[in-house]
């Protein structure tokens, strides 16, 4: 992909940011648009973005993001099986689209594209194989990956639905809950969601030297939002 301004070798410290948008206000969007609130999430943090590389002057026409999206693959029958089952799916969306519409639009058929050619199912198929390389085999493989000038994305975000009644400790009510995700390699941002009694809150995770203006972030993504 495109390098972008934060994708740079992470050497910490670690920052965080985060904002909330009210879920039934991204859900008015998916009703109106006829998208999946997925599609509305990766609209904004395409936007976001957008916005992030214009204030580095970074020249957006013909520039694309591709954000990796986790993807639960577990089956119906398997809900009673302890751990996570998932994979992951890259998302390439255009940067050069300004019309919020387009956006959304551009999004869904992406989507639309990559479920149906079932990628997420061939790269949890391809992690599997290679999980199968003898472990030797894999730790020298590992620093070969790590010389490449990017990594096979310019950041993740994570789309998690939580409880949608409040949560209580000790009688004490949780007010809200911020989500965190890792960053490392050359993808000094990555941002999850995480919705909760109603809210829908973003965080973002990000390096100190790959992105010292990380604060940006929460007032661009109110104005994608916005927008």
């Amino acid at each position: 992909p495109d390098r972008l301004p934060f994708n740079a070798i992470c050497r910490g410290p670690q920052k965080f940011n985060w904002t909330e948008i009210p879920l039934e206000e991204i859900k008015a969007i998916k009703r109106a648009c006829g998208v999946t609130v997925n599609d509305v999430v990766l609209a904004l943090i395409t936007m976001t973005v957008r916005r992030y590389a214009e204030l580095h002057r970074v020249r957006l026409r013909g520039r694309k993001v591709r954000i990796v999206v986790p993807v639960s693959v577990r089956g119906k029958g398997s809900v009673s099986e302890l751990g996570n089952r998932i994979t992951f799916l890259p998302v390439t969306l255009p940067l050069d689209i300004r019309d919020p519409h387009r956006m959304i639009a551009a999004v869904r058929e992406r989507m639309c594209f990559l479920k149906n050619a079932h990628v997420a199912e061939l790269i949890g198929l391809a992690g599997t194989l290679i999980g199968a390389i003898p472990t030797p085999l894999q730790a020298m493989i590992g620093p070969i990956a790590s010389q490449l000038p990017l990594s096979v994305c310019n950041l993740i975000c994570t789309n998690v639905p939580g409880p949608k009644m409040p949560l209580y400790l000790l009688g004490h009510k949780m007010l809200s809950v911020y989500p965190y995700v890792p960053i490392g390699g050359e993808m000094g941002m990555n941002c999850a969601l995480l919705t909760y009694n109603g809210t829908a809150y973003f965080g973002f995770t990000g390096d100190a030297n790959a992105i010292p203006d990380l604060q940006h972030l929460e007032k661009f993504v109110q104005s994608s939002f916005a927008e």
